[in-house]
């Protein structure tokens, strides 16, 4: 956890409070898959439990399988590791912008990419702070897409094995563009991102890069969005580091196992909703974003494709698909709607009505009775089965027929209708 110094400096880092914040407003109310999700309640306990262990058996008995999972469970200590970071990474960050660049190409496939190009598109590049672009390909028209003045651009080599042949063949095209505009300190605009121990690393040692980032070898790509491949990019967009590393140390910590059931555990509720929907034939999640949310659905859905696709099953995800009629959908769907909501004018929690088609949500008055925390769904057509917190009081709804949203104050809500199951987030106030 962040020290007594690190939250004096950085407030945003006092997870404790943010902690405190998530439990006191969890609720879980599984509604039809309440028998589906009890009968695996002890299993995510005991999962949970092996994780923060890092016991490699979770996932299986096999030795070669068991080496590869205790390799790639770094991102447990990541958000830890970038609070100790913050001040390196800020200075850095000013450098550059102090220094004239004026554009960042950050040069890295799949997961090193991944990230940061979410991150651009979600939370943007701050006022006076360096454009940033991607490049992922080597493609002739994508390279001259990201064309950028030589003389005011660094380029940002992201690449874990550090042999990666794309990043590695574009670092060399802009060296020699670099050469070619007279620019003879060409390595003052390469920064590189990489484990200890690669070519890469050895080499921007060697040639003298403007700075290495050694990333712990023990997280993946696809977990390396709290680690210097998503934080080095976030820095030189002027991005709040600290909000983003303080609520992931929130929520990690909030997600620790003994501080509560399974139901009460919103990481481990979230899971046993969306794995207990997908054992009961509802593997197909299909996410619903507004579209300035659109790279975060196609970030999470290779995410969770590539996590549980193993062995022949796993869970289908589903991003940018149009939002059809109920009836358009078989009984494989589990929908997760992510809502962006207003922040209330009073601290107040009330119960939420749901409408629809194209209805919204709209409080009840105070006196309005809650048929939320503690207590069984009504029987209806539509059944709400999981949610947090949210004082969120204006949302739009999925279309779905008769359907009522009964948890009070959700931030993610899991409703059923005769067809589709929903889910749905609302926006963090």
């Amino acid at each position: 956890m962040p020290s007594a110094h690190d939250l004096a400096r950085w407030p945003a880092l006092d997870a404790p409070a943010k902690r405190a914040r998530l439990h006191n407003t969890f609720r879980l109310s599984p509604g039809p898959l309440l028998d589906t999700l009890r009968a695996h309640t002890e299993e995510a306990e005991r999962a949970l439990a092996g994780l923060w262990r890092r016991d490699a058996s979770v996932w299986s008995d096999a030795a070669d399988v068991q080496q590869i999972v205790l390799n790639r469970l770094g991102w447990l200590a990541s958000p830890f590791l970038m609070a100790d970071a913050l001040d390196r990474l800020l200075t850095f960050a000013a450098s550059v912008k102090r220094d004239g660049f004026t554009d960042v190409v950050l040069l890295g496939m799949g997961g090193s990419s991944l990230a940061p190009e979410v991150l651009r598109a979600v939370l943007g590049v701050a006022p006076e702070w360096p454009r940033l672009h991607m490049l992922d390909s080597t493609d002739p028209a994508a390279v001259r897409a990201a064309g950028t003045p030589p003389k005011q651009t660094l380029y940002v080599l992201a690449s874990k094995s550090g042999t990666t042949i794309e990043p590695n063949v574009l670092a060399a095209h802009f060296r020699k563009a670099l050469q070619d505009a007279g620019i003879l300190r060409w390595a003052d605009h390469f920064v590189a991102i990489t484990d200890e121990g690669t070519e890469l690393a050895r080499r921007a040692r060697a040639e003298g890069f403007r700075d290495l980032f050694i990333n712990p070898s023990d997280i993946g790509g696809r977990y390396s969005a709290l680690s210097f491949f998503g934080l080095v990019p976030a820095a030189l967009m002027g991005q709040n580091l600290a909000a983003l590393v303080g609520w992931a140390i929130a929520m990690l910590s909030a997600s620790e196992p003994g501080l509560g059931s399974a139901w009460t555990n919103p990481s481990v509720a979230l899971g046993l909703a969306i794995g207990g929907a997908a054992r009961a034939g509802r593997d197909k999640l299909t996410l619903i974003l507004p579209a300035a949310l659109e790279p975060f659905g196609l970030w999470v859905e290779q995410l969770i494709a590539e996590s549980t696709g193993k062995r022949g099953t796993g869970i289908i995800p589903i991003a940018g698909e149009k939002l059809a009629e109920p009836a358009k959908y078989g009984h494989d769907r589990f929908f997760v709607r992510r809502r962006k909501c207003a922040t209330p004018t009073s601290a107040t929690s009330r119960p939420l009505t749901c409408r629809s088609p194209r209805s919204s949500c709209r409080s009840r008055p105070r006196s309005a009775p809650s048929s939320c925390a503690g207590r069984s769904p009504p029987r209806s057509p539509a059944r709400c089965c999981t949610s947090t917190r949210s004082t969120s009081r204006t949302c739009s709804k999925p279309r779905m027929r008769r359907e009522r949203c009964w948890l009070a104050t959700s931030q993610r809500v899991i409703c059923r209708s005769r067809q589709p199951i929903a889910a749905s987030t609302a926006g963090r106030p």
